[in-house]
C-alpha cells in the first residue's frame, strides 16, 4: 500500500491506540497530551493530523463530561406509547420526568461542582484549538498542564464511562470543512452581528459547534459554544451559560436529520431557557439517506434555516477535484494518465443512502479503483490498520488522500458466496492482527449490541417489554464470557464478498464502529454472521468453527458462539426491517423485503438451534412411532418478533425422541424454512406448503409432490402475482406461491378479488389457503396428509402415528392418526377429530407428548453455561402465565432503562 497524502503518512505504530474508537475518558488525557506534544512543532512526523486529532480528543472529553452532569434524568416516552395521552398516568409521567430534572439539576448544582468547572475548561480550551484549525494553524499554544486539569481528578464512573463515535465525522463523511461552510453561509444570510452562541445536539454536536464557533471567531464574530442532549435534563449551570451569554443567535447544529426531532427539541429548550425563537437558526447538514420530507420541513419552517445538500459536502466536491484525480493516477504507476469517474451523481447519493461516500474511477490502461469515505481524522485510522493487517484477504489498498481510501476493484470481481474456509480465514486474520485491549460490555445502560436483543429477549414479557430490557440486558452482559479483543468485521452478508479465490471482504473496515455502535470486539459475532446471512445449518458451523480454530487457537469460540448467533441475528433483523421501510416506493422494495424474511429465519435458526443444544435428546431405537407437529401457532409462536419454539417445545421434542419417536414438521411453510428447523431441532423430515414438497433428514433427500400441471398453473400465478402492487411474493416458495400484502409496513393477506383473479390464472389446477398475514396458493390436489403419506412410505416408517395441529389445513391428517390432538385455541373444524388439549402452542405440544410418553425426560437437565442459562431462563419465560410474566418484568435495572 502507497501512502500518497498531501501530508506525511500516519505512523501507525503510534497510533495503535486508534484501533479501539470507544475509549473511556481516563485514557483521553494520555492521548490529548501526546497530540498537543506532536502538534506544538508544526506538522510532526508521523502524526500529520495531530492539531485535529487534538481538537476530536477534547471533544469527546467534553461529551462524556456534559452528560456526566445531566445523568440521572427520566425519559418516559417508551411508557407513554402505552399510555393515553390525555389520562392521569401520562400526566403522571411528566410530573416524574420533571421532578427527576429538578433533582438532577440540584445534584449538579450542589455535587458536581468538579464536573460544572471541567466542562468550562475542555470548551475553553476545544475553542481555542477549533479557532486555530479554522485559521490553518498547525498547533494552538497552551501550556500541556491545561489539558492534565481537565481530566483531573475525575470521578470513577466519569473515568470509566466510554466515549460515543460522532456520526457525522465517522458514518456520514462530514468534514471540518463543511462545518466551516455552514458558518460561512450563516454570516452570508445574517451579517454575523452580535454575540453567537453555537449550540450543538450530543453527540454529533459536541464536535460540529467548537468548530462552528472557531470559524466565527477567526473571521471576526463573537462566538461560544455549548451542547445539550434533548432528552436529558439541562441542569442549573448549562441554563446558566445560555442565559449569562444573552446570545443576539442562537445556531443549533447536529449531524443530517431524519425528522428534525432533535432539531425541535432542543429549539424548545431553549426557548425555555428564554431565548427568543427569532435568535434560532438551524444549521442543517442534509444527508443522502437523510433528506428532510415535507413534514419534516412543516416542523423546522419556525424557525430560520441554513442546509448544507448532500451533493455539496466537501467529500463530494473532492470527488471531482484534480488533485485526487491526479493522485489516483500516481498511485496506480500511470502518472499523467486520464482517470474518469464512472458513477453518476445520483448513483453516488443513492449509495450514500446506507454506506459512506464511494466513487468508481477508470484509470486509461491500467483498470479500476474504488474511493470511498473512512471517516475524519483518527476517527478514519481503524481503516489504515484493517487496511495494513487484512492485506490479502480485501480489495487491494492504494492509498489514503484526506478522509477517502483507495482501493483496486475490477468489474470481474462480482459479488458472490465465499468459501467457508476463506471466510473463516478472514476471520482469523482479523483476530491475530487487530487485536485491542480487553473489554467487557458495560454494566452500565447503553444501546450497543446487547441492547439489541434485550430489545428481542424482553418480548417475553409482553406489553411491559420496555421495563424490563435494563434488566435483561444486565443479564446478557453478566453471563457473556471473556474474549480475546478484537476489531470486529460487522457484517458478513453475501453482498459484502467479491468472487475472487481467496474471496475478499468489501467494506472490511467500516462497520464496527458505524453509526449501528455495537460495541462488540469478539471474533465470535463475525463467525456467527457468516453462519446466519452465508445460509444457517450446522454442518456449515462446523465447518467454519473448526477452520477458524485451527488458525487462531480461540477454542473457546464454540462455548461463545451460541449467544453470538442471537446477537447477530437479532441486529441483522433490526437492520433488514429498516432497509424495508427505506425501500418503500422504490424498486429494490421487493428484494428488501425477502432480505427481511431471510434474516427472519435467520434469527428462527438461530433461536432453535440455541434450544436444540439445551434439550438434545437422541432415540436409542428405531422409529416405532412418528409424531407429526404443525409449526405456527403450535409448535413456534412469533412472540419475540419472529417465529421460535419455547422450552416447553424443545423439551417435547427432547422427551418424544427419548422415547423411540420420529418427529416431522408438516406445515404451510416453505421447504428451505423447514430444513433449517429439522436441522436445527434435530428432527427427522418435514411436509412443506401443505404437501407440496418432502424432505427426508436422515438421507438429505427432497422430493416435490406436485404433477405437471399443477407446477404450471403455480408458475403462470407467480407470475401474475408479480404484477400486483404492494404484494411481495416469496422466492423461497418453489413449490407453492406464498404472498404478502403490506398495509402501512404490515403484512396481510391478499383481497378476495386479487385472490379469484390468482386463481383465474392457476386454471382450475391451484386452491387458496388464506392466512392473516399471507395467503398461499397451492396445488389443487396437495394437503398435508398426503405429503406424510409420501414421507413414511419412503422412509419405511410404520406404525402409530401422533399428530397435533390448529387449523383446517390439519383435519385430513387428523382423520388418519392414531391420535390427534389440538391446542386450547383452535379451528372449529378439528372438533370431533382431535382432543383438545388444555394448554396451548408449546405447552400444548408438551402436554400431548407427556401424554403418550410420560412426564419427564430419563436425563436430567444438563448444566448449560452461564451465557445459555440466562437465556433459557429469559425464554421460558414464554410459557409462563401472562400474569407472572408482567410480575418479572419488574426488577433490577427497572429505571436504568429510562435514565438519560
Amino acid at each position: 500500500m502507497i501512502e500518497v497524502d498531501p501530508h506525511p503518512s500516519v505512523d501507525l505504530a503510534r497510533y495503535g491506540w486508534a484501533r479501539n474508537l470507544l475509549l473511556k475518558f481516563s485514557s483521553l488525557r494520555t492521548h490529548a497530551l501526546a497530540e498537543a506534544q506532536a502538534a506544538a512543532g508544526g506538522v510532526a512526523e508521523g502524526a500529520p493530523e495531530a492539531q485535529l486529532n487534538l481538537l476530536l480528543l477534547l471533544c469527546a472529553a467534553e461529551q462524556l463530561a456534559a452528560d456526566h452532569l445531566a445523568r440521572g434524568g427520566l425519559e418516559l416516552s417508551s411508557v407513554r406509547r402505552i399510555v393515553r395521552r390525555d389520562g392521569l398516568m401520562n400526566a403522571l409521567l411528566t410530573t416524574l420526568e420533571n421532578a427527576s430534572a429538578r433533582l438532577c439539576s440540584v445534584r449538579a448544582s450542589i455535587g458536581d461542582h468538579r464536573t460544572v468547572h471541567r466542562l468550562a475548561l475542555v470548551r475553553a480550551l476545544a475553542l481555542k484549538v477549533a479557532e486555530s484549525v479554522a485559521r490553518g494553524e498547525a498547533s494552538t499554544a497552551f501550556e500541556p498542564s491545561a489539558i492534565a486539569e481537565v481530566f483531573a481528578d475525575a470521578d470513577p464512573v466519569l473515568a470509566n464511562s466510554s466515549m460515543k463515535i460522532p456520526s457525522c465525522f465517522r458514518a456520514q463523511d462530514l468534514t471540518a470543512a463543511d462545518c466551516f461552510e455552514l458558518a460561512a453561509r450563516f454570516v452570508r444570510e445574517s451579517g454575523g452581528r452580535g454575540q453567537i452562541l453555537v449550540v450543538g445536539v450530543r453527540t454529533s454536536g459536541s464536535y460540529m459547534a467548537p468548530l462552528i464557533a472557531g470559524w466565527l471567531r477567526a473571521h471576526g464574530c463573537s462566538a461560544g459554544y455549548t451542547t445539550i442532549r434533548p432528552k436529558a435534563p439541562l441542569v442549573a449551570a448549562e441554563r446558566a451559560v445560555i442565559r449569562r451569554v444573552h446570545p443576539r443567535s442562537v445556531l443549533i447544529v447536529d449531524d443530517p436529520p431524519m425528522t428534525g426531532a432533535s432539531y425541535l427539541r432542543t429549539a424548545m429548550r431553549l426557548e425555555e431557557c428564554g431565548v427568543d425563537r427569532d435568535a434560532i437558526w438551524l444549521l442543517v447538514p442534509v444527508g443522502a439517506e437523510n433528506a428532510l420530507d415535507a413534514e419534516a420541513l412543516a416542523r423546522l419552517a419556525a424557525y430560520r434555516r441554513v442546509e448544507l445538500p448532500h451533493h455539496e459536502l466537501a467529500i463530494r466536491r473532492q470527488l471531482a477535484c484534480s488533485e485526487l484525480l491526479a493522485f489516483i493516477a500516481s498511485i496506480a504507476g500511470q502518472p499523467g494518465a486520464a482517470v474518469t469517474p464512472i458513477l453518476s451523481p445520483a448513483e453516488v447519493e443513492r449509495h450514500s443512502r446506507r454506506r459512506h461516500v464511494k466513487q468508481v474511477y477508470d484509470v486509461a490502461g491500467w483498470g479500476r479503483v474504488h474511493v470511498k469515505g473512512v471517516g475524519l481524522g483518527w476517527f478514519g485510522y481503524p481503516a489504515r490498520h484493517a487496511a495494513v493487517a487484512l492485506a490479502g484477504r480485501i480489495p487491494k489498498p492504494l492509498g489514503f488522500w484526506k478522509t477517502l481510501m483507495v482501493t483496486r476493484e475490477e468489474p470481474e470481481m462480482p459479488q458472490a458466496r465465499p468459501a467457508l474456509a476463506d471466510v473463516a480465514e478472514y476471520v482469523a486474520k482479523r483476530s491475530r492482527g487487530l487485536r485491542v485491549m480487553a473489554q467487557r460490555p458495560s454494566q452500565k445502560f447503553q444501546k450497543d449490541g446487547f441492547y439489541r436483543l434485550a430489545k428481542v429477549l424482553a418480548r417475553v414479557h409482553g406489553p411491559l417489554a420496555a421495563l424490563s430490557m435494563g434488566r435483561v440486558r444486565r443479564l446478557l452482559v453478566e453471563a457473556a464470557s471473556e474474549a480475546p479483543a478484537s476489531l470486529i468485521d460487522g457484517r458478513m452478508g453475501v453482498e459484502e464478498w467479491l468472487g475472487q479465490s481467496p474471496a475478499l471482504k468489501r467494506d472490511f473496515e467500516e462497520h464496527a464502529f458505524d453509526k449501528d455502535d455495537l460495541g462488540l470486539y469478539d471474533a465470535a459475532y463475525d463467525l456467527a454472521g457468516a453462519v446466519l446471512e452465508l445460509g444457517p445449518g450446522r454442518d456449515a458451523e462446523a465447518t467454519l468453527v473448526d477452520r477458524y480454530i485451527e488458525l487462531s487457537g480461540d477454542a473457546d469460540v464454540r462455548s461463545r458462539l451460541s449467544l453470538a448467533l442471537l446477537l447477530y441475528g437479532a441486529f441483522l433483523l433490526e437492520r433488514r426491517s429498516w432497509e424495508v421501510q427505506g425501500e418503500r416506493g422504490t424498486p429494490g422494495w421487493s428484494a428488501a423485503v425477502q432480505a427481511w424474511l431471510e434474516a427472519e429465519a435467520a434469527m428462527t435458526w438461530a433461536t432453535d438451534r440455541f434450544l436444540g443444544d439445551a434439550f438434545p435428546g437422541r432415540r436409542t431405537i428405531p422409529a416405532m412411532l412418528l409424531w407429526s407437529i404443525d409449526v405456527d401457532g403450535v409448535l413456534e409462536d412469533a412472540g419475540l418478533g419472529f417465529p421460535a419454539t419455547t422450552p416447553s417445545g424443545a423439551l417435547a421434542l427432547q422427551l418424544a425422541r427419548e422415547a423411540g419417536a420420529a418427529v416431522v414438521l408438516n406445515s404451510g411453510r416453505s421447504l428451505p424454512e423447514l430444513v433449517a428447523r429439522c436441522d436445527a431441532l434435530y428432527l427427522d423430515g418435514a411436509v412443506a406448503e401443505y404437501g407440496s414438497a418432502i424432505w427426508d433428514a436422515v438421507t438429505g433427500v427432497s422430493e416435490s409432490l406436485l404433477d405437471p400441471d399443477e407446477a404450471a398453473g403455480l408458475e403462470r400465478v407467480r407470475a401474475a402475482a408479480l404484477g400486483l402492487s404492494e404484494v411481495h411474493v416469496d422466492s423461497r416458495y418453489q413449490h407453492s406461491v406464498r404472498l404478502r400484502r403490506f398495509v402501512q409496513g404490515r403484512a396481510r393477506s391478499l383481497e378476495p378479488s386479487q385472490i379469484e383473479d390468482l386463481l383465474e390464472a392457476g386454471s382450475g389446477r391451484v386452491s387458496a389457503v388464506q392466512g392473516i398475514r399471507q395467503t398461499d396458493i397451492v396445488g389443487a390436489a396437495r394437503d398435508k396428509f398426503s405429503g406424510l403419506e409420501r414421507l413414511r412410505r419412503r422412509m419405511g416408517w410404520r406404525g402409530d402415528v401422533f399428530a397435533l395441529g390448529d387449523a383446517q389445513p390439519d383435519i385430513a391428517v387428523a382423520r388418519h392418526a392414531t391420535r390427534a390432538y389440538a391446542p386450547r385455541y383452535y379451528d372449529d373444524a378439528l372438533n370431533g377429530v382431535a382432543i383438545h388439549l388444555r394448554a396451548d402452542r408449546q405447552k400444548a405440544v408438551l402436554e400431548a407428548v407427556r401424554r403418550e410418553h410420560g412426564s419427564r425426560s430419563k436425563h436430567a437437565l444438563p448444566t448449560w453455561p452461564a451465557a445459555d442459562s440466562a437465556v433459557i431462563k429469559l425464554l421460558a419465560l414464554r410459557d409462563a402465565p401472562r400474569l407472572w410474566r408482567a410480575v418479572r418484568a419488574f426488577g433490577p435495572g427497572l429505571v436504568e432503562v429510562f435514565r438519560t
